[in-house]
């Protein structure tokens, strides 16, 4: 932490805390070189191509769980079938059986291709909100800081977490 810390001899007093947690990380990213080339060399030059990348596997994802969709659909349409054709004696009830257990055998394997299918959507939305971010506050580390939202997301997007410990037991008393 660089030699700085924040005494608390009892309760916190947040609105100091959220000041000096602000200030000394806004402190750290604008002296940090490191980030500004990495932001420079790594990120933005690549952010349009990224951003594109990001929406086209995007489009195809959703164009293919849109197409497992409607195979689940006709799936369960099947099934209905078989179904009623067993149950009005226009299929033999063991072969319907069977087949029915197979429709649902791939119905299930259609199911868990859809939702990691879903599951991979989700995931380009976090890489694109990270590329948002950098998009936000990547060209001026020293933006305006006088609204709260503002100052949540520029620490968000750069702390996983602000963690305070007591100086009487160095036990971890309070985490966010």
């Amino acid at each position: 932490n660089g030699g700085r810390s924040c005494v608390n001899v009892k309760s916190l007093q947040m609105d100091l805390l959220n000041d000096y947690v602000l200030s000394y990380v806004k402190d750290r990213v604008s002296k940090s070189n490191l980030l500004k080339e990495k932001f420079k060399k790594d990120v933005m030059d690549e952010h349009s191509q990224k951003m594109s990348d990001l929406k086209n596997n995007e489009k195809f994802l959703e164009n293919k769980v849109q197409t497992i969709i409607k195979q689940i659909d006709n799936m369960e349409n099947q099934i209905i079938e078989l179904e009623f054709d067993v149950r009005t004696g226009k299929m033999d009830t063991k072969r319907g059986e069977g087949i029915i257990k197979r429709f649902q055998s791939e119905l299930e394997i259609k199911q868990e291709e859809k939702n990691e299918i879903e599951k991979e959507i989700d995931d380009l939305g976090k890489d694109r909100h990270w590329l948002n971010w950098v998009e936000k506050f990547g060209d001026d580390i020293k933006f305006s800081t006088s609204d709260e939202k503002k100052q949540r997301e520029f620490l968000n997007g750069i702390l996983d977490r602000v963690v305070i410990k007591s100086e009487y037991d160095n036990e971890e008393k309070q985490q966010g």
